[in-house]
């Protein structure tokens, strides 16, 4: 999966990458926003990518700001569906 330009985050209330990696599902409010690795709650940002346009994933809030980072990787949509 590239990363390439990717945008837009929003935090929920209280972003491989590589493999997908799935911390605790109950984590933040209503099982919904997950904590990252690193203890912060995971972060919504939009692909732009070609194989998967404007589709929403969870990731380190870290990601964008290109620190380092725990690499956490979640489609929001099968995320929500395993709830």
């Amino acid at each position: 999966m590239a990363s390439e330009g990717v945008s837009s985050s929003w935090r929920r209330s209280g972003g491989q990458f590589g493999s997908s990696s799935h911390p605790n599902k109950k984590d933040g409010k209503h099982g919904v926003s997950p904590k990252c690795f690193c203890g912060e709650n995971a972060v919504l940002f939009m692909s732009k990518t070609r194989s998967n346009p404007d589709r929403l994933f969870m990731g380190c809030r870290f990601y964008k700001a290109r620190q380092p980072n725990c690499k956490i990787f979640l489609w929001l949509d099968e995320h929500v569906a395993g709830l």
